[in-house]
């Protein structure tokens, strides 16, 4: 089966991506282990950080029509802290367009400008003991 040099590209271009993403972007808990009887440590110390990375290829194969090749990418990036024993704090940035409600994909052009990120969640979830 013949490839094109275009082809061979990105699948290299992609390969090296998700080698990338997959070293650089699981989940890195950081949060400190409080010993009994001891005061809770500080809510910066509870941060958690974790996020994901995909990548794909999509080919357009279709009977009439020119052939067309797309990269695409997903980045997000999540900080979570119980603040205290009754606030859960969250917050997600993610890649794509802005303009595009429904997907955080991002396709790979212009590959040496920036990419936007986003707000994409953002929440506190209060839930006092006493209430229970």
């Amino acid at each position: 089966m013949y490839r094109s040099p275009i082809v061979h590209s990105v699948i290299r271009r992609f390969g090296r991506i998700a080698v990338c993403g997959a070293a650089l972007f699981m989940v890195f808990p950081v949060a400190a282990a409080a010993q009994p009887g001891s005061a809770p440590a500080p809510w910066y110390e509870r941060i958690q950080f974790g996020g994901d990375f995909r990548s794909r290829y999509e080919g357009f194969y279709e009977d009439g029509r020119e052939i067309r090749h797309r990269s695409r990418f997903r980045l997000r990036l999540r900080i979570d802290s119980d603040v205290n024993e009754d606030t859960h704090l969250q917050i997600q940035i993610a890649s794509g367009d802005p303009g595009t409600p429904v997907s955080t994909n991002q396709t790979l052009t212009s590959f040496f400008r920036p990419k936007p990120f986003n707000l994409d969640r953002a929440n506190i979830r209060y839930n006092p003991s006493g209430a229970s």
